[in-house]
């Protein structure tokens, strides 16, 4: 199982832990959130969850150990975490639109937020990876695609590219299959 995200929310004096929910396809099917504050403890958060993606700018992604050295002693195992998610986000799950039968497969993921410097991705022989800003929706995406059918599975290089990106202050949104 991967770890939960975790993101500070400074003008809330509290925290925000996420999970997606993957299909075996590797898109995002739903979103659980949970968020913990003083006034209230440790709650299932999913209006959160959308919130946050409409203003990016008020959460700051940190790791577990970042999180709760800024809050020491109200973190459960991550298994706990999981147990006050109540109230999952659906995501629109549709079919890939096959343009063309010999189209690539496209994996993109969405993000919410603003980069000041794009990262770069490292080449890799198996995959393609292109980041993208959307302008008029303040939002950047992350395609993937295999480079032949011998690519390993993508799941793992999805999870890695949400990190870093999480870690350059954009809050994924979704991800979705193309082509």
């Amino acid at each position: 199982m991967t770890p939960v995200d975790y993101y500070l929310i400074p003008s809330r004096g509290g925290i925000v832990v996420e999970e997606f929910t993957f299909a075996a396809d590797h898109t995002a099917v739903a979103l659980d959130c949970a968020a913990w504050s003083a006034a209230d403890g440790w709650h299932s958060a999913a209006a959160l969850a959308r919130e946050l993606r409409a203003h990016p700018s008020r959460a700051v992604a940190v790791t577990r150990e970042e999180a709760a050295a800024q809050y020491p002693g109200i973190f459960p195992a991550e298994d706990g975490l999981r147990a006050v998610f109540a109230d999952p986000l659906p995501l629109s799950v549709a079919p890939p639109l096959r343009l063309r039968d010999d189209a690539p497969e496209i994996f993109r993921v969405l993000f919410a937020g603003d980069l000041d410097r794009a990262p770069a991705f490292a080449p890799d022989e198996h995959f393609s990876v292109e980041l993208r800003q959307l302008r008029t929706l303040r939002a950047w995406a992350l395609d993937v695609s295999p480079r032949s059918p011998q690519a390993p599975p993508l799941g793992r290089l999805l999870r890695q590219a949400i990190q870093v990106l999480r870690r350059h202050g954009l809050i994924p949104v979704t991800v979705e299959r193309l082509g």
